[in-house]
C-alpha cells in the first residue's frame, strides 16, 4: 500500500499555505481530470481553472491568487509546477538499479570509480577514465579512455561518451546520446585529376567536450568534440531528444534546446537562450542572453540579447515582423487579383489616351 502523506506536511514541504483539512492524507498523484479522493493534482494554467469545480481530487496545488471552491482542499504556492516537481520527488523517488561495479562490466587499465558508483553488466569504461561518487552507469554504455564523469550522474543504456571528455556533476545522459564524436571537419583538396578533381580530406578533431553541472542530455542527441579547444555545454542547460550540436559550440547557462534543434559549428549561445523544436542556427553565429527562437526558425546572423526577445521564421526575424510578413503572405492571392485588375485598368486608360490623341 502506498504511503499516506498529510496535507499539512506537504504544504510545509513546498512552503505553501493550505486551505482545507490539515489531516487529510493523499497517497498518489494524478491529473485534475483523472484524480480521485486519494490523489493530489495541480493547476498551473489559469485557463483550465474551470476544472477545479469538477475535479474529484483530494487536493490541488494552485497559485496564491487562484480562486477555488470552498469544499476543495488546495495548497497555495507561488509556482505550482515547481511545487508539483518537489512532491513528485517525494512520492516517486528514483530508485537506483546498480549500486556496485558489476563483474560483467569492462574496466580499463587505470580506470577509477569513487564511492557508491554503480556500473551495470556490459558497460565499458576505458583506460584512465574516472567516475565520480554515486554515479550510475547502465549496461551498454561506454566511457572512453581519459574521460571523467562527476558525482551523482546517470548514464543510461547505450549512451556513448568518447575519449577525453569531461562531464561534471548531476548530469543525466539518456540512451543513444553520443558525446565527443568527431566534428564535421573536412578540407577540399584539389587533386589535379580531371576524373576526380576534388576530394574531402578529413581534418582531425583534437579538441574535447565539456559538460557543466546539472545538464540533461536527451536520447539520440549528439554533441561533437571541438576541432581544437572545447565544445562547452553550460551549467543547467537542458537538451531534448535528437538535438545536434556541432564542434566548438558554446552554450551559456540554463539554455533550453528542444527536440531536433541543430546548432552548426562555432556558434555561441548566451545564458537562458531557448531554441524551440526543429530550429537551426547557422555556423559562427552568436545569440545573446534570454533570446527565444521559435520552432522551425532559422537563425542566419547574430541576434542581440534581451530578455523576452522572440524570433521567428526563416530567416529568423523579430516575432512581430515575422507575423506581419506571414499575414501579408496569406493575402497574396487577394493582392495578386487586385494587381491584375489594376494592370487591366491601366492598360485600358493608356489605350483610351492613345485613341484620344
Amino acid at each position: 500500500m502506498s504511503k499516506q502523506h498529510k496535507l499539512s506536511v506537504l504544504a510545509e514541504l513546498v512552503n505553501g499555505s493550505l486551505d482545507g483539512d490539515p489531516d487529510y492524507s493523499i497517497a498518489s498523484l494524478a491529473s485534475i481530470a483523472g484524480a480521485g479522493p486519494g490523489d493530489l493534482s495541480f493547476l498551473d494554467n489559469p485557463r483550465l481553472a474551470a476544472e477545479l469545480g469538477t475535479t474529484k481530487a483530494g487536493c490541488v496545488i494552485v497559485s496564491t491568487e487562484q480562486e477555488a471552491p470552498e469544499a476543495l482542499n488546495v495548497i497555495r504556492v507561488d509556482q505550482p509546477v515547481v511545487a508539483w516537481a518537489v512532491i513528485l520527488e517525494l512520492l516517486h523517488k528514483r530508485k537506483r538499479i546498480f549500486e556496485t561495479v558489476s563483474s560483467a562490466a569492462f574496466m580499463g587499465e587505470g580506470a577509477s570509480t569513487a564511492e557508491g558508483v554503480g556500473v551495470g553488466p556490459g558497460a565499458w569504461i576505458g583506460d584512465g577514465a574516472s567516475i565520480g561518487a554515486r554515479t550510475e552507469i547502465f549496461p551498454g554504455a561506454t566511457i572512453g579512455p581519459g574521460s571523467s564523469i562527476g558525482e551523482d550522474c546517470i548514464i543510461y543504456p547505450g549512451a556513448h561518451i568518447y575519449h577525453d571528455c569531461s562531464i561534471a556533476n548531476r548530469v543525466i545522459v539518456h540512451s543513444g546520446a553520443v558525446i565527443g564524436a568527431d566534428g564535421y571537419g573536412f578540407a577540399q583538396e584539389e587533386t589535379g585529376d580531371p576524373a576526380e578533381p576534388v576530394v574531402h580530406r578529413k581534418i582531425q578533431q583534437v579538441g574535447t567536450v565539456v559538460i557543466e553541472d546539472d545538464v540533461e542530455i536527451g536520447a539520440n542527441t549528439t554533441i561533437d568534440r571541438a576541432a581544437l579547444d572545447s565544445t562547452v555545454i553550460g551549467k543547467g542547460t537542458k537538451i531534448d531528444n535528437q538535438v545536434v550540436i556541432g564542434h566548438n559550440v558554446t552554450t551559456g547557462r540554463h539554455c533550453l534546446l528542444i527536440s531536433q534543434v541543430g546548432i552548426a559549428g562555432s556558434s555561441t549561445l548566451g545564458n537562458y537562450v531557448t531554441l524551440a523544436g526543429q530550429s537551426g542556427v547557422n555556423g559562427h553565429t552568436t545569440i545573446g542572453d534570454g533570446v527565444i527562437v521559435g520552432g522551425k526558425s532559422g537563425v542566419m546572423q547574430d541576434i542581440e540579447g534581451g530578455q523576452g526577445r522572440v524570433y521567428l521564421g526563416i530567416p529568423a526575424r523579430p516575432a512581430l515582423t515575422t507575423k506581419k510578413i506571414y499575414a501579408l503572405i496569406d493575402r497574396l492571392p487577394e493582392y495578386s487579383k487586385k494587381i491584375r485588375n489594376l494592370e487591366k485598368r491601366i492598360a485600358e486608360l493608356e489605350g483610351g489616351q492613345g485613341e484620344a490623341t
